[in-house]
């Protein structure tokens, strides 16, 4: 990041936490609790083991364990899928193809990650990617499909998926990366899939296909445009996109094209409108360090990022400290290491800005939890006291899920192990209903003193009676006795 950037970050960061005015790290807290229960969070998880491209064959990331244990009075609007030709997800709830091999260089297409530039770009969407050159001289038939998904067993990661499409219209959202220049692959088709009659098993080839549209990208820039595949009440939650060739027979001009696409989206369209919903979203470069995250993040493509979410971000949690370099940490918290973490927030909160974002997110910092003990406990402990310090001196929120863990998760129990410092699926989701149970406790405290008494109570009936939207609980739009009773059941929460 050059030192121009770094100036212009700090100097917006001043103005933004002036702006977003948190009122102490307790109230920051609290609020994020309340808009987690009232289903009207948007959240943005930038940081190491929320998100695996490899899926459930390697760890379960904490990111699908939060979908996984969301709690039934908890409305889904959408979230991110796993993302990568070949990966599962956790319990196989979507499945990847691609096709036309023979038409890519290298007969495949390549998994890339933060801080790989798309060709000679320079540039790179968040999160990982997928991505395939068209060999010089060849074409993509129109039948030749470059890639495929399908939602093949999505009551794996939501289990109330069967009443949530119920009367739904539900968006399959794929960013791909343009250029503006010709060497991106901006003309194909796409088909909506369906496998309604559960016949096809895993196996995404097998999902009848629907309907079939030509796309054309339009943006003449460095950037991210989204192509929507919309499914209205559809029968069953096993959907799915195909995207291919031309359906012209004119495909000449393919050849040596590249093509790129981020992560997919799967959202509820009238939930994502009416701004309501909890949508969960994770960029990660797969469990490295705050340098590599503060350096790999492309400001401009992060830009374009925020303007294609579905819903825009009301909360950025920023979740780094699993692994660490010398410089970060060396038997001490290193400055370099708190001027990387500020340094990440403050480009998500430039980026909503720069997409003209009517929200700007608040940063709430999160200490990681140990997931093994082949880290040092102390490392953990110091940073928290890193964050606390940021997070009062910035107006951010600042969350110590390895206070609220206690241990590493494989001391508390075998079954939590993961490869390395990662999750199991025990551990994901063992840590989702501890996170839920530990916000459930925070949402009735109204006076940020993170102590729930009887200026709570009466702080919360102040904002009732001036309808404050802080005060609608329940997150229906209105102001009335199932607030209150909503209220009265968090405050006497069995909380430690």
């Amino acid at each position: 990041m050059s030192n121009k950037k770094f100036v212009y970050l700090s100097v917006s960061a001043v103005f933004t936490s002036l702006v977003l005015g948190g009122g102490g790290v307790g109230h920051v807290n609290a609020r994020f609790a309340r808009d987690v229960y009232a289903s009207r969070a948007s959240i943005l998880i930038i940081g190491d083991s929320t998100n695996n491209p490899r899926g459930a064959g390697a760890f379960v990331p904490y990111y699908e364990g939060f979908i996984q244990t969301l709690p039934e009075e908890i409305e889904l609007c959408g979230f991110r899928v796993s993302g990568s030709t070949g990966n599962t997800g956790v319990n196989n709830y979507i499945k990847f193809g691609g096709g036309a091999n023979s038409q890519m260089e290298g007969n495949t297409v390549f998994q890339r990650s933060e801080g790989i530039p798309v060709g000679n770009t320079g540039h790179s969407p968040p999160g990982y990617r997928n991505e395939f050159t068209i060999i010089d001289g060849g074409v993509m038939p129109s039948a030749g499909r470059f890639a495929s998904i399908g939602f093949v067993n999505l009551e794996g990661i939501y289990p109330y998926a069967d009443q949530w499409i119920q009367d739904a219209t539900l968006v399959i959202r794929t960013p791909f990366f343009t250029t503006p220049d010709d060497t991106m692959l901006t003309e194909f088709s796409m088909a909506l899939l369906n496998d309604h009659a559960q016949v096809a098993g895993l196996n995404v080839y097998a999902f009848s296909e629907e309907s079939v549209q030509d796309i054309v990208l339009t943006k003449n820039q460095f950037g991210l445009e989204f192509v929507d595949a919309i499914f209205d009440q559809p029968l069953t939650s096993r959907i799915g996109v195909r995207f291919a060739g031309d359906l012209d027979t004119d495909d000449a001009n393919e050849s040596g094209k590249r093509s790129a696409w981020a992560d997919n989206i799967l959202f509820d369209q009238s939930r994502a409108m009416l701004d309501t919903g909890i949508y969960w979203d994770s960029i990660s470069i797969g469990g490295y360090t705050a340098r590599d995250h503060a350096e790999s993040l492309d400001p401009l493509i992060l830009d374009d990022y925020f303007a294609m979410a579905p819903r825009q971000f009301r909360t950025i949690l920023v979740w780094l400290g699993q692994n660490a370099l010398m410089d970060e940490w060396n038997g001490i918290v290193q400055p370099v290491w708190i001027e990387r973490i500020e340094a990440i927030a403050d480009l998500a909160i430039q980026a909503a800005i720069d997409s003209g974002a009517s929200y700007i997110p608040v940063p709430i910092l999160i200490t990681s939890p140990m997931a093994d003990g082949d880290y040092p406990s102390v490392r953990f402990s110091a940073m928290s006291v890193a964050l606390e310090e940021i997070a009062n001196r910035r107006g951010w929120g600042h969350i110590d899920i390895h206070a609220l863990v206690g241990s590493s998760l494989t001391s508390i129990d075998a079954s939590f192990d993961g490869p390395g410092p990662h999750p199991s699926q025990a551990a994901s989701l063992y840590l989702g209903e501890l996170f839920y149970n530990h916000l459930n406790c925070l949402r009735a405290e109204f006076t940020g003193d993170e102590l729930l008494n009887f200026f709570d109570i009466s702080a919360f009936l102040t904002l009732f009676v001036d309808q404050d939207p802080d005060a609608d609980f329940n997150g229906d739009g209105v102001h009335n006795f199932f607030d209150i009773s909503a209220f009265l059941t968090a405050f006497s929460a069995d909380c430690p």
